[in-house]
């Protein structure tokens, strides 16, 4: 089943990322997350979905694209209800719309 494909796929990219380069696991993640929202599994979307922006800030990916990338999974985080993974998500969100400017609170130095 295609559940099953997603927990295959996330727990692959999820070792991948503790043995090799973490930029060799970060699309996986987002194949688990496409393989688990076609199967209807909303459970596991999310975690893929929470793994593939934590690993793309880690990596380096573009700040503007990923900012767009956060802000899209926290929405479906919230209307899927997984308020766990968004409160783990959301400091990390945070941080990325700071770098990028687009947060109204500016960063407190010292």
């Amino acid at each position: 089943s295609r559940a099953h494909d997603c927990q295959i796929i996330f727990n692959s990219a999820y070792t991948r990322m503790h043995v090799e380069p973490m930029q060799t696991s970060v699309e996986f993640f987002l194949d688990g997350f496409r393989a688990a929202m076609k199967s209807g599994d909303t459970r596991n979307a999310m975690k893929c979905a929470y793994f593939y922006d934590v690993a793309c800030f880690w990596v380096g990916k573009k700040l503007d694209e990923l900012a767009r990338s956060m802000k899209e999974t926290v929405k479906q985080m919230r209307f899927h209800k997984n308020l766990v993974l968004m409160s783990l998500l959301l400091p990390i969100v945070r941080m990325t719309q700071r770098m990028v400017g687009e947060s109204a609170v500016p960063p407190q130095i010292g």
